[in-house]
């Protein structure tokens, strides 16, 4: 399971964050963001930022981006 802290860091990725406005949003570094996005991307089986919004709001993690 994804801790809140990721989750929290997805959210903001799939707003279109980049690591230094999550970092900073978040008062992290953005080495610190890059580690936990890779824990994600291990987490859901992804490689990729948009693969891994995309899968999270397949799995219930993220609301469905409604267009």
């Amino acid at each position: 399971p994804l801790t809140a802290r990721e989750i929290e860091i997805l959210q903001l990725l799939s707003s279109g964050f980049a690591n230094k406005e999550i970092a900073e949003t978040l008062g992290l570094s953005p080495a610190t963001v890059k580690w936990y996005l890779q824990q994600v991307y291990a987490k859901l089986g992804v490689h990729r930022r948009a693969w891994a919004v995309r899968r999270a709001r397949q799995l219930g993690l993220l609301p469905i981006k409604m267009e």
